[in-house]
């Protein structure tokens, strides 16, 4: 059983109930770092709520085993291309 660490949800016609949702479901998770939500109907709130839920993802992962070897390995706490900032990147891309 692998956990999932990358979801890709673009054009799926989500709407701000289902990004609030999402944000809602990520609580407790630590390794889903990365998420690709573009061309979808999120309003503000609901992108910053799955931002905010993705960037306590991403710091709870940095305190795992995996994350500390990662960081070891290229001198960060962040993985590459990692998680929150992308989501960042993909909002200017929703419609």
């Amino acid at each position: 059983r692998l956990p999932l660490t990358h979801l890709e949800l673009q054009s799926n016609k989500l709407d701000s109930s289902v990004g609030l949702a999402l944000a809602a479901s990520l609580r407790g998770n630590e390794r889903c770092t990365e998420l690709n939500p573009n061309n979808n109907s999120i309003d503000a709130h609901a992108a910053n709520a799955v931002k905010e839920a993705l960037a306590a993802v991403e710091k709870a992962w940095r305190k795992t085993e995996e994350g500390k070897a990662h960081a070891k390995a290229h001198g960060t706490g962040a993985r590459k291309g990692g998680g929150a900032s992308n989501f960042l990147g993909d909002l200017f891309n929703m419609t």
